[in-house]
């Protein structure tokens, strides 16, 4: 039975991150062939989403970008050839991404609890969605993401994982079971072919030059790239031996041309206190020089405020790079929230950007410290500094979320140290490697990661 059409309206964009729009145009005259993006889980606690690049005839991927913390949970991805940009969703909220920069917009909620697909009418530039567990077909306005749902109950019994139209606009959705064709009109079902050949398939693009749709299947401990046949629901891997090297890969997109992406960046932690603003990046290349810039509002104006050559520590294509702001101490930025943006050109001069938003001096009584040393043996230290007495607690876990220990303590007004010996729950010694953390102390919430050596 077909739920009543409700319709969901934000009260208008809510810009979160500045987009790069000034470099869409070499994206825009770009006459290469189109190039395949995925939409990747990192599969760590609380890690941030990244995309990676699909190649076509083999199905290998390369990771391309890791976004910045608060966008874990990423699950779509389509590019809009009208307004030269990618989408996505977190969770419910609508994002728009620069394909060059990967800088990202936030565009407002949708009202609608994940959405897991998103796809545009190539005729007419309208966008649609999927939720994964409404079993809802949506349509999205862009401009504010205020949403209309057009079918509430497309596939019961199903999970919908996908959507994607034809060269032609006639619009299929993926789901856990099946490849169902739906009038973009009002949400109804037209034909459905059941899948075989492969299991666990997310991401639903259309293959123009191949006629096919490609998704990506389970297989061996990695997702894979297949084609879809429409008429039969026969799925065949690209490569019958070749991995994408990637274990999650939720969504798919094609973008036209070869975008450069001259410097990887990753936001890695932001810390305000009264010293100023700590900003701690890392980059894959260490003979550049980094610039960072600050601004009132994330769509700027930004000043310069600082260039740095030099990597505080890290390797080969992870170096780690810090800047202490001493001047976000001082007068009106010191009661303001800040943006902050970091950017490293390459040879040719194309930018690419890691990004921080840090709120106004902390009120909260509980402030809040990267583990130090880090790297470390045999023991790290958690600084907490408290004005009242709080109650703080630290959790540690292995790569796979799984946890190793979790420390306790309430704390009395001053500068306190919550000490890891890298032992686990038992009092057994872990095994080197890296220990993602959370931290929480009163509102406060400090996510990171410590690395043992040995």
């Amino acid at each position: 039975m077909i739920r009543p059409v409700r319709l969901l309206r934000t009260h208008g964009p809510r810009i979160a991150v500045a987009s790069m729009t000034g470099l869409l145009s070499l994206l825009t005259t770009a006459a290469q062939a189109q190039v395949l993006y995925g939409m990747s889980d990192v599969k760590q606690l609380g890690g941030p989403d990244e995309i990676v690049r699909v190649d076509v005839p083999t199905g290998v991927a390369t990771r391309l970008h890791v976004f910045g913390s608060g966008l874990n949970l990423l699950e779509s991805l389509c590019f809009d050839e009208r307004e030269n940009v990618l989408w996505t969703t977190n969770d419910g909220v609508l994002v728009r991404i620069d394909p060059l920069t990967f800088n990202t917009v936030t565009i407002g909620d949708t009202g609608v609890d994940d959405i897991d697909g998103l796809a545009i009418q190539p005729l007419t530039g309208a966008m649609f969605g999927i939720t994964y567990g409404g079993n809802d077909i949506v349509r999205i306005d862009k401009s504010d993401a205020g949403t209309t749902i057009l079918n509430g109950s497309l596939e019961e019994g199903s999970r919908l994982e996908d959507l994607a139209f034809d060269s032609t606009g006639r619009l299929y959705v993926l789901t856990s079971r099946a490849l169902v064709e739906v009038n973009p009109a009002t949400g109804a079902k037209i034909s459905k072919v059941s899948l075989t050949g492969a299991t666990s398939l997310e991401g639903l693009v259309w293959d123009a030059p191949l006629a096919t749709f490609l998704s990506a299947a389970d297989r061996g401990g990695s997702k894979d790239l297949v084609t879809i046949n429409r008429l039969t629901g026969q799925v065949l891997f690209v490569s019958p031996t070749l991995h994408s090297g990637f274990v999650d890969i939720e969504a798919l997109a094609f973008v036209p041309g070869t975008p450069v992406v001259p410097v990887t960046l990753r936001a890695v932690d932001v810390e305000r206190s009264e010293r100023g603003v700590r900003l701690v990046w890392e980059g894959d290349r260490s003979d550049v020089t980094y610039i960072v810039e600050r601004a009132r509002d994330a769509a700027g104006p930004w000043t310069d405020v600082a260039h740095v050559d030099l990597p505080s520590s890290g390797r080969a294509r992870a170096w780690r790079f810090e800047y202490q702001d001493a001047g976000a101490a001082e007068g009106e930025l010191a009661a303001n929230t800040l943006y902050y943006r970091v950017g490293a050109a390459d040879d040719q001069g194309v930018w690419s950007y890691a990004q921080f938003a840090v709120e106004a001096a902390p009120t909260a009584p509980v402030t809040l410290h990267p583990n130090t040393p880090n790297p470390f043996n045999p023991t790290t230290a958690f600084e907490v500094r408290v004005t009242a007495p709080s109650h703080v607690d630290l959790t540690l876990f292995d790569v796979h979320g799984r946890t190793v220990r979790t420390l306790r303590a309430d704390l009395g007004a001053g500068t306190h140290q919550l000490v890891w010996d890298g032992r686990d729950g038992s009092g057994r010694s872990v095994a080197a490697g890296v220990y993602p953390y959370v931290v929480r102390g009163g509102s406060q919430v400090l996510r990171g990661r410590a690395v043992l050596v040995k």
